[in-house]
């Protein structure tokens, strides 16, 4: 079992490495409307002692909560240096180090959209981190509880 740190976090405190779709922003702006809660959590990292947080997944959803002008999301929070945390690239993107990805995202840059692809190995088995219940199980948490 991966450990679960699940905690509202402020959308101000994440620091993005990826750009966003904005098709798939819509989509998931129309599911938070229509539905009215945060399904899954994102996946964050701590960065160091100054409270902010690498979005490691969620890019999507965390820009569809800062349309809605929500303060908060809900975020599983990992140590991305934990070994079962890897790193791939979706395609024919050359691979980034977690080192790089740390880098590029508080030197405020952004790779493409789904350039990076996190798993973790569970059990043997690598999985990507989207919709894993392992690292981001079904909790559905009210939009009025992040607003």
């Amino acid at each position: 079992m991966f450990p679960l740190n699940i905690k509202r976090i402020e959308i101000s405190r994440l620091v993005p490495h990826e750009q966003f779709r904005e098709n798939h922003v819509s989509e998931i702006l129309a599911s938070f409307k229509r539905d009215g809660f945060q399904l899954r959590p994102i996946v964050i990292h701590r960065l160091g002692d100054g409270g902010l947080f690498l979005i490691l997944d969620g890019h999507h959803r965390t820009e569809a909560a800062r349309r809605l002008n929500l303060n908060y999301v809900m975020a599983n929070i990992v140590d991305y240096f934990d070994p079962r945390i890897v790193v791939r690239s979706w395609g024919n993107e050359a691979e980034l180090s977690k080192e790089d990805i740390i880098r590029i995202a508080l030197n405020g840059m952004k790779v493409p959209p789904k350039s990076t692809k996190h798993v973790v190995t569970i059990n043997g088995e690598e999985a990507p981190f989207q919709d894993n219940d392992f690292i981001e199980p079904e909790i559905y948490t009210s939009l009025r509880a992040l607003k």
